[in-house]
């Protein structure tokens, strides 16, 4: 499939399945108090951090290995169901453990419901991602799309009913996505399914977390350092001002979702073109991204960063307008968090991990110091950090690829370090959320 008949696809894939959670966290923002909140944001930090294990110790090595596979890639996403699944539900258990750092004086009752929910989320939400990643992969891009229409449309009707029946708040958010998760997986898996026999090649764990073993330190240092943030918060300051720091979070989610739409199709290639010592490849990528985001983002900081008259934001998350300028720092901070994505790939694909490591680990450690001003600075201890570590990141992933377009050594092969993985699957054998 072109570039020109899958980005569309890939754009609405991207938008609609962070409209169901942008879904979700428009009803914790308006309807839960500043202080309940921020007990959702620890819950949402927890939710992405428990969903990086299985993606990164199973999918996405998966997923890389089957980019190098001339046809029939869809078969490992049969292959590596089992193994992937197994992992998930063991990770989603971690869930229980987020309430020791809960600040005391919180309702035990929606403690409760956004532990269970957040759990089932968690479960499911790593596998859906996959069957859409691994439809993408395979250039039925368009179906991918389909799978996320169906999960905005379940998170939609999820929220009416629940709302209707009255279900106590801590369990409509993660309750509606996990939901909508499990029937947009069913409705994938009969797509893939559709296209292939369900008969994967042998794909191990132990190779698949060998290669998956950096991009789950990345994760897991840029995801941990949320969290961290965000505890830190709660208890330096209050759980008001993480709460107020989550609503901005909120109405600043179109520009990642644009990025990670944008990088469900080339993320791909930006992979290819680094392994194979691509430059033109790769930079026409960067300059995609870099006209869309940078237009976009402008836009989007002139309507939503201030709280207008005219703003529809504020009449649907007013909370994220209370810290004047608390906006305009997060929507700044996550067009430049999008500009650095096709350099990660790249660092993926030149399998450059360590170096995508160390460039997550100097961003983490800024977010975090900046997180102890949190007596002075309140919610901006959190956007402010998100700002300056975002900006340090997009820098540090530029340095980490120089040199490596100029190299004419031998060109890496795409997934040189799944080739193991790849030797045991027969020859007819992803972005980050973020």
């Amino acid at each position: 499939m072109s570039l020109r008949k899958a980005l569309p696809a890939g754009l609405i894939d991207a938008g609609f399945a962070s409209l169901a959670t942008f879904g979700t966290g428009l009803y914790a923002a308006r309807e839960l108090t500043p202080r309940a909140l921020g007990v959702y944001a620890l819950f949402f930090s927890a939710f992405k951090i428990v969903g990086l294990l299985p993606s990164q110790l199973v999918f996405t090595p998966a997923q890389v290995s089957a980019v190098s596979a001339d046809r029939h890639r869809l078969r490992f996403f049969w292959g590596c169901l089992p193994l992937g699944a197994g992992v998930s539900l063991l990770a989603s258990m971690c869930v229980a453990a987020v309430p020791v750092v809960i600040p005391d004086e919180v309702s035990a009752d929606l403690v409760l419901g956004l532990a269970a929910t957040t759990g089932a989320a968690a479960l499911l939400s790593p596998i859906q991602d996959h069957v859409r990643r691994m439809l993408h992969i395979s250039q039925l891009s368009w179906r991918a799309a389909w799978v996320s229409v169906v999960q905005l449309s379940v998170v939609v009707i999820s929220l009416v009913v629940l709302i209707a029946v009255d279900v106590p708040a801590g369990w409509i958010p993660f309750g509606s996505l996990a939901a909508a998760n499990l029937v947009s997986l069913l409705v994938g898996m009969a797509l893939a399914q559709a296209s292939s026999a369900r008969v994967g090649p042998a794909l191990h764990f132990g190779e698949l977390a060998r290669s998956g073993r950096w991009l789950l330190l990345v994760g897991l240092v840029a995801s941990g350092g949320e969290f961290l943030a965000g505890t830190l918060v709660s208890h330096l300051a209050d759980l008001s001002a993480l709460g107020y720091a989550e609503a901005a979070r909120v109405i600043g989610r179109p520009l990642p979702v644009l990025a990670l739409g944008m990088s469900a199709v080339l993320g791909p290639r930006s992979m290819q073109a680094a392994a194979l010592r691509q430059p033109d490849r790769a930079r026409r990528a960067r300059n995609v991204s870099l006209a869309v985001l940078s237009g976009s983002g402008l836009v989007y900081l002139l309507v939503a960063g201030v709280g207008w008259s005219w703003n529809p934001l504020v009449s649907l998350v007013p909370k994220a307008y209370v810290v004047s300028g608390l906006a305009a720092v997060t929507i700044l901070g996550n067009a430049i968090n999008g500009l650095a994505l096709p350099r990660r790939f790249e660092l993926m694909g030149g399998r450059r991990e360590r170096k995508l490591a160390r460039a997550e680990s100097l961003t983490t450690a800024l977010e975090v110091a900046f997180v102890f001003t949190a007596p002075w600075t309140q919610s901006f201890a959190v956007a402010g950090g998100n700002l300056i570590g975002k900006t340090t990141r997009w820098l540090a992933f530029r340095h980490a690829m120089a040199g490596h377009y100029r190299d004419k050594g031998t060109p890496v092969e795409p997934a040189a370090a799944q080739s193991r993985i790849a030797a045991t699957a027969p020859a007819g054998g992803v972005p980050p959320d973020g």
